[in-house]
């Protein structure tokens, strides 16, 4: 029996381990030989994804209606997370960590945060890398 990864990688493993360096789509082949020559070779396309995911939102509208209250960010396959947010002056109004967020309901000390731009940052550890995402910009609330 013969695998090939579609990445230049092969193995006579029965039971072979692989890893892929690069996200892509890569055609892996299994081929196995028979007796007097003859050969079956099954092929499978394999999508290989970086295995998390985050996605910002830029804006929300806090008017507790049940619908994008919170601004937070959506993502899959972090160990842990921090959202920041920051007023147009610089001046941190928000921060939350960790394997969870609930996100910003839009208040300063206990009263509503006006209409406007808002910025955040975020630091997150994705599961697979040692190396954090750093994500920052602008966000905007509207009531």
């Amino acid at each position: 029996m013969l695998w090939d990864f579609g990445d230049g990688s092969t193995s006579s493993e029965t039971h072979p381990l692989h890893t892929y360096k690069q996200v892509g789509t890569y055609q892996v082949l299994l081929t196995v030989f028979y007796d007097y020559g003859c050969n079956y070779t099954y092929p499978i396309d394999l999508q290989i994804s970086k295995g998390h995911e985050i996605i910002v939102p830029n804006g929300f509208t806090p008017n507790n209606d049940g619908i994008n209250d919170s601004f937070r960010p959506a993502f899959a396959g972090m160990v842990t997370t921090l959202l920041e947010v920051y007023d147009t002056w610089g001046a941190m109004l928000y921060a939350e960590e960790g394997k969870t967020i609930k996100g910003w309901d839009g208040f300063i000390k206990n009263k509503p945060a006006e209409n406007g731009n808002y910025f955040y940052r975020i630091i997150t550890q994705p599961f697979n890398t040692s190396e954090p995402i750093v994500l920052n910009g602008p966000f905007t609330l509207i009531k």
